[in-house]
């Protein structure tokens, strides 16, 4: 910790003197050296060997560095460029939006800002650790970082442009050309100094505009500061779910792994995050013995540093003395494996103690012997947020949660001040010159700043843009189409109809796809040699080996997070999220604040091609946490896609659809399903044996009406296995002499409303069929999509008609009560007994039918 000082600076100060603290000074050497915290070390005994894992162990200083070659000139003056670009973008930030500094930014006023606001999350005071990580890797390494992640995007960008040859630069340039002129960038750039000056101007006018909001920031405006991403210079984005993104980077790491790249991946979260459930969760997943042991065919670990940005408060809520027993975040995770997940801690506020422990972390990770951790120490200066009382210096002396010395002490460690310090006393900047560049900086993002503030926001009809990515993977790139597999492709013999059960269904599809495509591998529970809880994967480890079919600990969050990650850098995983959809709920923060979003809130930058595995439904006294039809709970996220197949035809087709869409998919198969329980045989249809595509949504009628009569015809809407109840009804009700038309909705999101409500013109009565409770159900979701007068139907085109007022009777839903499902048989199966119908939990045919004739009498 640094040392205690016996004088500190006057505490009552205005917001302006207190920002003006921020600018950088030079120390004396005598004064550099006595800013350098006292080195400890952390001590584990394991397997009988003790360890030790240091704790501010770095021991030099920039000119020795420069004599010994790890540095150069030129790279210490690209690191000082950065920790200024990134202190003066928080400046800004600052002035723009706390009140006490009346909205002025250079030339900036009230007026040009209008009614733009942006949330920010301040990180001055971090800026050290953004520059000695970004720098330490290299410029195609990945990042993904947090909620106060813009100075990072920024730094990464701006390290990832330094590095770019000239013809890289120009094409950088000229992909944004539209973006340049209205910069007013010259079209005649001569030579590299020159791009990389234009570049360094986009890229921190792209960066501006998103905090902005405007069209031309790097995610079209709709990120913002906290969902800041940039794929082209690996940036995976910001994110502002507390370790939201750990799941993701770590997934990132394993794509490194399996696809042999060579990258590693930096997965950034604060000390908050890192006492988040997420962190665990995803260092376990990287730290499986599978990946070093020999079960897979190489024994690298993933190449990911997972980084703990420790700015001493998790919002509020400090870390150290309150809400941990440990003094360093790095004690708590070096019992993960051996190496102690080489953790240590390096103080965050020196640019090359922080450079110096990643490129160590690096240098581990390119020998295969990752994943790493890492604690940069450090201090923000400013509050979390710009409604935290910690901005406030109306010289009250004492804040809500921590008090005003102290932040004024660490305002002696200053990581711009002790950097720059360190460049003057290595012989390569002047005092001087350390003002030129500053004030460099300084009109650069301030002219910048004006310019992002006068562009236009993105327009009202473009708020639906990028919510779905618009391509898939039908055409396999070279170097992954048709991957030799070490088991012999499996087969599955038909009866003489050409059937096969659904299980096998979907296992053929998985088969035939990975055989395919060497970016598909199939991970979750207990999918390896046990074959899943259902048998619906049996196999497929002998067919691909454990590079391709791979169990993972038992955390649902981090094998949809994982995936994720995975997806981002191209795989194409299909995971089997939660055994049962009663236990997604874990999982859903990543499918649905994650991998719904990440394409839109990037500005169609990121693409999400995973599919998430689940099953849904009872019948077999599975009780409550077993049993639940809850899917509706993953239809109302935009970004998803969701499927339901109840054919062993639609099972292969749609799973075959899921994995080549560029969306990430929820594939919900039916225990029953899997089981042939219930199951008539009009769901058994033939399955062909080649790779086909079911398209995601558009349903299936499978019982038709083509001349109805009046007062005969009637409309069944139903799903997954609830569709054999619905044709057993169909049949009954043909029997009688009506006219029931059967829709197998197969996608539940999008849902095929226009198939729906072309039937309902027909018809004039509907039935929707689900084994789902009714209130909340996707029944209600119909009814209301049908009610909408945006929705209608065409019969012949125009004029067009609703559907409502098409109806001559009002819409029944069969579907459980608002119940849990219980354990007990005769409580969840509804049966009939001597002739008289006892209604359970779960309906069946005899309520359809019950259903259709009330709507028909």
């Amino acid at each position: 910790m640094p040392k205690e000082r016996s004088v500190y600076p006057q505490e009552r100060l205005g917001a302006e003197a207190s920002i003006r603290l921020l600018d950088p000074k030079i120390y004396s050497a005598e004064e550099l050296s006595d800013r350098r915290p006292a080195q400890q070390t952390i001590r584990l005994s394991r397997n009988g060997t003790e360890r030790e894992f240091p704790i501010f162990a770095y021991d030099s200083n920039l000119h020795d560095e420069l004599a010994a070659g790890v540095l150069t000139e030129q790279r210490a003056h690209q690191m000082l460029e950065a920790l200024l670009l990134g202190r003066e973008l928080e400046r800004m930030s600052v002035h723009l939006t706390y009140r006490r500094f009346d909205y002025r930014y250079g030339e900036l006023t009230r007026e040009d800002l209008g009614t733009l606001t942006f949330p920010t999350h301040l990180a001055i005071g971090q800026e050290a650790m953004s520059v000695g990580l970004t720098f330490a890797l290299d410029a195609e390494d990945y990042i993904t970082s947090t909620h106060r992640g813009h100075i990072d995007a920024l730094v990464k960008g701006f390290r990832y442009l330094v590095d770019q040859p000239e013809e890289r630069l120009s094409e950088l340039l000229d992909g944004s050309r539209d973006i340049a002129d209205h910069i007013e960038l010259s079209r005649n750039a001569h030579g590299r100094d020159e791009l990389l000056d234009q570049m360094v101007d986009l890229h921190t006018y792209r960066t501006i505009a998103e905090l902005f909001g405007k069209k031309h920031g790097y995610c079209d405006g709709k990120g913002g500061g906290m969902h800041l991403a940039w794929r082209e210079a690996n940036n995976l984005g910001n994110n502002a779910i507390v370790a939201g993104l750990l799941g993701i980077g770590c997934g990132s790491g394993i794509a490194s792994k399996l696809l042999g790249d060579g990258r590693t991946t930096a997965t950034i979260a604060g000390d908050g995050g890192y006492l988040n459930e997420n962190s665990y969760g995803a260092i376990n997943f990287a730290t499986m013995g599978q990946f070093r042991n020999g079960m897979m065919s190489t024994t690298d670990g993933p190449p990911v540093i997972f980084v703990c940005y420790n700015n001493q408060y998790a919002m509020t809520v400090q870390q150290r003395g309150e809400v941990t027993s440990n003094d360093f975040m790095s004690e708590r995770f070096i019992a993960f494996n051996d190496e102690g997940l080489h953790a240590e801690t390096a103080f965050g506020m020196d640019v090359l103690a922080v450079y110096d422990s990643i490129r160590r972390a690096k240098e581990i990770c390119d020998d295969g012997r990752g994943p790493v951790f890492r604690e940069l120490w450090g201090y923000r200066y400013f509050g979390h947020s710009l409604s935290d009382d910690a901005m406030d210096f109306s010289g009250r002396g004492v804040q809500s949660y921590r008090r005003r010395r102290e932040i004024y002490e660490w305002k002696n460690y200053d990581p711009v001040s002790l950097f720059a310090s360190g460049m003057v006393h290595a012989g390569i900047l002047t005092e001087a010159g350390l003002g030129t560049v500053q004030k460099r900086t300084e009109e650069r993002v301030q002219r910048l700043a004006l310019l992002a503030a006068k562009a236009d926001f993105p327009e009202t009809h473009e708020m639906l843009d990028k919510v779905y990515a618009t391509t898939t993977s039908d055409i396999v790139p070279p170097e992954f189409k048709d991957p030799t597999s070490p088991g012999e492709a499996a087969t599955y013999p038909r009866d003489k109809e050409g059937r096969i059960a659904f299980s096998e269904s979907i296992r053929e599809a998985l088969s035939q796809e990975m055989r395919r495509d060497g970016r598909v591998v199939v991970m979750g529970e207990d999918i390896g040699e046990y074959g899943g809880a259902f048998g619906e994967t049996k196999g497929l480890r002998e067919e691909f080996g454990v590079d391709r079919v791979f169990n993972t600990p038992l955390c649902e969050s981090n094998i949809a997070g994982t995936a994720t990650g995975m997806a981002l850098r191209g795989m194409r995983p299909v995971a089997q999220a939660s055994m049962y959809i009663d236990f997604f709920t874990q999982a859903l923060d990543q499918v649905a604040n994650h991998a719904a979003k990440l394409s839109y809130m990037s500005g169609g930058q990121l693409k999400v091609p995973v599919v998430f595995w689940t099953h849904i439904g009872g019948g077999m006294g599975y009780a409550g946490q077993h049993s639940q039809s809850i899917e509706t709970m993953v239809t109302m996220f935009p970004g998803l896609k969701v499927v339901a197949p109840a054919t062993g035809y639609d099972a292969k087709g749609l799973m075959v659809a899921a994995i080549r869409e560029d969306n990430p998919v929820v594939f919900l198969g039916h225990q029953n399903l899997y089981k042939n329980i219930g199951c008539n045989s009009a769901g058994f249809v033939p399955v062909p044996e080649d790779l086909y595509t079911v398209p995601i949504g558009e349903a299936n009628v499978v019982r038709k009406v083509d001349n109805p009569e009046d007062g005969k015809a009637v409309t069944i809407v139903s799903y997954s296995w609830m569709l054999y109840s619905a044709m057993d009804a169909a049949s009954k009700l043909e029997d009688e002499g009506y006219q029931p038309e059967v829709i197998d909705l197969r996608t539940l999101l999008p849902i095929d409303i226009d198939t729906i409500a072309r039937s309902v013109l027909k018809t004039g009565r509907l039935v929707i069929a689900q084994q789902a409770v009714i209130e909340g159900g996707l029944g209600e979701q119909i009814v209301g999509r049908l009610m909408s007068e945006q929705t209608t139907a065409a019969i012949a085109g125009p004029p067009r008609k609703s559907a409502l007022s098409s109806l001559m009777a009002p819409v029944e839903i069969v579907g459980a009560p608002f119940c849990i499902p219980p354990a007990a048989m005769k409580l969840e199966k509804s049966r009939t007994v001597d002739g008289e119908r006892i209604r359970g939990f779960i309906p069946g045919d005899v309520e359809i039918v019950e259903a259709a004739k009330k709507t028909l009498a």
